[in-house]
């Protein structure tokens, strides 16, 4: 029953860490903070009088930014002196003040009592700064006999002292960087009116600087996206989102150029008079003319007739446009993949040469996004996929294994197939040939298996199947779809014939274990095996 309440408490403490950590990226303030800081505390100690004290060493002035407290009035800032919350900054040290030692600390004026009623438990712990000094204290009191402050109580809060340490100062950062940046745009306002005073060409510089920054703050942003996203989609919907507070994008698409098949890929569209474009060869058109060349070009409709007529185009891709946008997506060593294309209808606003270079200045980091979090694919890819057959790997498979464990999954069952002479294969024909054969097997397998199925290459020649919610019926049409594959597929095999041993089992119940459910299905592959290794022999002989 111990095992059971730590374990508890445990998950209690690391969500209360992460509670704690998520109040440092909301919009709330740094009282609200305070506030939500208490109460999370109160969930995994009494905490109905807590406070918050916090120490400037410059100053040497204590200050109290927050305080709930049944007795005591909200203290104002003072200086460091003799007493509890002072010792613990002075110490750097968490300090439990049981009713004895509250005694000798109001003996040594360390401890002064409240005007109404004498707590009974003081219990306070440092907030250490990320620089190694005490940035203040978390602290809870009791005056209730009833509650007692345990060495329990004070590792629990010390426990999140550090989360809650790092949070406060994530959010102080965050109001100080509000503050300096509401006092910076202050400043660039009075600025602003004295040169709109004076001088009316500076406005025209302000507002250039402006851009400047907010195309900065762009190219931050896209940047941060790369970390923001869960997949390329999500990236992509983000870039538009950004790009249209920049320019008027309400037609918008990204393609990507796929140089192995020599296709124009259209992962992202948003167009209101056109259908989602599909995959398609190179043609001579808009998106090629900008592919091919490296450049990014702005299109009325004088120009579109001028590069018909010169023959750099063929056809018109800026139909129901009054001007198409373009800009290259490229690697960093200048390698054209892509492209990033606006259009406008008849009634929207028409693009300018300062749309033009806005679009052309973020492309390079849009480019750079798009690498970094395509990059992220395939290493993530590859981390759970075998690189020859395409299938999941062992540790994969292994992951799954451990789903089982929990019974979410009953019945489930777990097929293993091994493909019969890879060896004979690889010494006769040569390890390309065994690849194929093993590219061959994995193929069979995979379609032979449900869609909920996970299908893994766990060993040289050795496969498994986790079959989810499938009983002993299951498995076997499984296996039966495998062995039919097999027939079908030596029928018009010219190079080499696929035989492959197979065995399964089935979990009904946690009767069986999973480590026992897959000894049980090897076991009855080997079996197979035996059996075919037998048959061979026994065929050599006649």
């Amino acid at each position: 029953m111990e095992d059971i309440t730590d374990n508890k408490m445990s998950e209690k403490l690391y969500t209360a860490l992460y509670r704690i950590s998520e109040t440092a990226g909301s919009s709330i303030s740094l009282n609200e903070l305070y506030h939500a800081v208490h109460e999370i505390i109160s969930e995994l100690i009494p905490a109905k009088n807590f406070y918050f004290a916090l120490y400037d060493e410059k100053s040497n002035i204590l200050h109290f930014p927050y305080r709930a407290d049944e007795y005591e009035e909200y203290p104002i800032a003072r200086p460091l002196r003799p007493g509890m919350i002072d010792e613990v900054i002075r110490t750097g040290k968490p300090l439990l003040a049981h009713p004895g030692i509250l005694a000798k600390m109001r003996a040594n004026n360390m401890a002064l009592p409240t005007r109404k009623k004498v707590a009974t438990y003081l219990l306070g712990v440092p907030l250490k700064a990320s620089d190694g000094g005490v940035m203040g204290v978390m602290a809870v009191k009791a005056y209730d006999e009833g509650i007692i402050y345990t060495e329990k109580h004070r590792d629990i809060l010390s426990f999140v002292s550090d989360q809650v340490t790092r949070t406060i100062e994530r959010k102080r950062a965050a109001e100080e960087l509000q503050k300096y940046k509401e006092h910076l745009e202050e400043l660039v306002k009075e600025r602003t009116d004295d040169l709109d005073k004076t001088n009316a060409s500076l406005k025209e510089e302000i507002a250039e600087r402006k851009m400047a920054e907010k195309l900065q703050m762009t190219l931050y942003r896209i940047s941060e996206t790369v970390w923001s996203s869960c997949n390329l989609e999500e990236l992509y919907r983000s870039v538009h989102e950004i790009i249209v507070e920049l320019i008027p994008a309400k037609n918008f698409y990204i393609t990507l150029y796929d140089e192995q098949e020599n296709l124009l890929h259209f992962p992202y569209c948003v167009d209101e008079y056109d259908n989602y474009p599909i995959s398609r060869p190179l043609r001579n058109g808009l998106v090629e003319y900008v592919i091919n060349t490296g450049h990014p070009v702005l299109v009325d409709q004088l120009r579109l007739m001028e590069m018909m007529a010169k023959g750099e185009i063929e056809m018109d891709d800026s139909k129901l446009s009054n001007d198409w946008l373009g800009v290259p997506l490229k690697t960093v060593d200048n390698r054209v993949f892509g492209a990033m294309v606006l259009k406008n209808s008849p009634n929207d606003m028409r693009y300018s040469e300062q749309h033009f270079e806005i679009l052309n200045f973020v492309s390079n980091q849009i480019a750079l996004a798009i690498e970094r979090k395509r990059t992220e694919g395939r290493l993530r890819f590859l981390s759970m996929h075998d690189v020859l057959t395409g299938l999941y790997n062992r540790a994969y498979f292994e992951e799954e294994l451990n789903r089982l464990k929990d019974g979410r999954y009953m019945p489930c069952s777990l097929i293993i197939c091994d493909v019969d002479k890879l060896k004979v294969v690889n010494d006769t024909l040569g390890h390309a040939v065994g690849d194929q054969l093993l590219i061959a097997a994995a193929r069979i397998i995979k379609s032979s298996a449900r869609d909920c199925d996970v299908v893994a290459r766990i060993g040289g020649d050795e496969f498994a199947i986790v079959l989810p919610w499938a009983d002993e019926q299951a498995a076997y049409q499984v296996t039966g779809r495998i062995r039919q594959q097999i027939v079908e597929y030596n029928q018009n095999a010219t190079e080499f014939f696929v035989n492959i041993s197979i065995g399964y089992a089935v979990q009904n119940d946690n009767a069986i274990s999973v480590q026992g459910l897959y000894k049980e299905a090897d076991n009855n592959m080997y079996q197979e095996k035996m059996q075919h290794s037998q048959s061979t022999r026994s065929s050599r002989r006649n």
